[in-house]
């Protein structure tokens, strides 16, 4: 499939954040008003969640037309959201035509960290791919399986376009676990994490390398789909922690040891068992890795090198 990466291009017009109200002409033809609500937080805090929207953050908008979602191969017909330091920009390059849109028809609206990369339709079905958690290093900013999406119905009144409210949502098996301070440790990697079960045995199914939009039919709900299910999930750094957010297909597995890894260097937290439905949704941060200089952990820590 092919993959087109989404290029950052001129910013056209202020934008905003919170439930303010806003106008953003592009172009002189075209306003587009929209809000985006503040970023949704998980259950239970910890300093490592990454609670609000930074500046460089990103959302890519689908619109459907009067005959069914708007093609979008190579991002056209779409329109991207970015954050600053003084609010939301919206970049206009690729707005899909006022005579292709429709009043009360729907948008489509997606999240996730850094770039999205949208490929070709396959078939007579709409799948576009956004590879966001794959081992190549050429999607290495996009690692850390974090993302959310948001639908709505967009209002056409002249040459205005009324999105309302965009509120974002991640999905309901969602969870992040966080090390702290493991960014800060003598030996940095690229650290991937696993979960295991009280057996000592890997929990399968716990993530998946990328995602695709899909879309039954031209006039069908859009959503998101899993590809590539994995057992492993790569990180982002956050504050000096490392932060993993896992996207769960497995609601009956019990997890008993949280092992981080690079290579052959493994290391494991044992907690207490606990039903991986009971993480859905929340914040864990774990205790500090405390590595000596040659990477051997210090005798006060939490982790162990083996189950």
């Amino acid at each position: 499939m092919k993959k087109i990466l989404m290029a950052v291009v001129a910013l056209a017009v202020m934008g905003f954040v919170g439930c303010q109200k806003d106008d953003n002409a592009i172009d002189n033809k075209v306003k587009v008003n929209f809000t985006v609500a503040d970023k949704a937080s998980f259950d239970n805090g910890s300093r490592a969640v990454k609670a609000d929207w930074e500046a460089g953050d990103e959302i890519l908008i689908i619109f459907e037309g009067s005959e069914g979602w708007l093609d979008f191969t190579s991002h056209a017909n779409t329109l991207k959201l970015k954050k600053t330091a003084d609010g939301w920009n919206a970049i206009d390059t690729n707005l899909p035509a006022l005579a292709n849109l429709a009043d009360g028809k729907k948008f489509y609206a997606i999240y996730h960290t850094g770039e999205i990369s949208l490929g070709d339709m396959t078939d007579a079905t709409t799948y576009y791919t956004a590879y966001i958690n794959s081992y190549s290093t050429a999607y290495s900013n996009r690692q850390g399986m974090e993302y959310m999406y948001c639908s709505g119905t967009y209002t056409l009144s002249g040459s205005e376009i009324n999105l309302g409210s965009i509120t974002m949502a991640r999905p309901s098996k969602m969870f992040q676990i966080s090390v702290d301070n493991l960014c800060n440790e003598p030996k940095v990697y690229d650290w991937m994490m696993v979960l295991y079960d009280e057996e000592g045995n890997y929990i399968s199914d716990t993530n998946c390398e990328a995602i695709y939009l899909y879309c039954l039919a031209p006039k069908g709900d859009m959503s998101i789909e899993r590809s590539r299910n994995s057992v492993v999930t790569h990180g982002v750094d956050i504050d000096g922690d490392k932060v993993f957010y896992i996207n769960n297909m497995n609601s009956e597995a019990t997890v008993k040891y949280i092992n981080i890894n690079f290579g052959s260097t493994s290391y494991f937290y044992e907690i207490t068992p606990k039903n991986i439905s009971d993480f859905f949704g929340k914040a864990w941060l774990l205790p500090p890795l405390q590595m000596n200089d040659d990477g051997t952990l210090k005798a006060e820590s939490a982790w162990t090198t083996s189950i």
